[in-house]
């Protein structure tokens, strides 16, 4: 996060230290973090985000935890062409907005799948982070529907996050 939220932009050495790090724990996690069961997203069947189990909810919130530094990492990549014209921005664009939906899809993926109240809350969190970057209306419908059901179990206040995603929606 320190990467991220500062005045000035990371440098280089900084963000590769970082990348490193993440790399290496995704590299060197114990073979408990495997997950019990996977399916993939099918949109076809209406399934917006894939079906991950996992044993225990610091499994669930580690795995989160993993995909939102590299949505972190990004966003805040300083190799990224930076808001520019042309084609070679717009393929950089592209990419990048791959990158943060597949790891967001799978943070949700895993909200959704665990009876975890810690992958609920967390969800929120990469919600406000990056819950812009969704544009297909059933997936957003999808992503509301699962931090409602959130708020309505556990008494977490998702209202806020869901007015946000719904005003940064509107916008497009």
């Amino acid at each position: 996060m320190s990467l991220c939220f500062r005045d000035e932009s990371p440098d280089v050495a900084t963000y590769e230290n970082y990348s490193q790090r993440v790399k290496d724990w995704h590299e060197h996690k114990p073979i408990s973090f495997t997950p019990m069961y996977y399916r993939g997203r099918s949109v076809v069947d209406g399934r917006y985000f894939p079906e991950i189990w996992l044993s225990d909810p610091w499994h669930a919130t580690a795995w989160q935890y993993y995909h939102l530094s590299k949505i972190l990492l990004a966003l805040y990549n300083p190799h990224l062409q930076r808001p520019a014209a042309g084609l070679k921005y717009q393929r950089a664009h592209n990419q990048l907005e791959r990158d943060v939906l597949e790891h967001a899809r799978i943070a949700c993926g895993i909200a959704s799948s665990n009876d975890f109240v810690t992958t609920r809350f967390t969800l929120c969190a990469i919600m406000l982070t990056c819950g812009g970057w969704f544009k297909d209306p059933q997936e957003q419908e999808a992503i509301i529907q699962l931090l409602s059901a959130t708020g309505k179990e556990t008494g977490w206040p998702t209202k806020s996050v869901i007015d946000a995603l719904k005003e940064s929606w509107a916008v497009e």
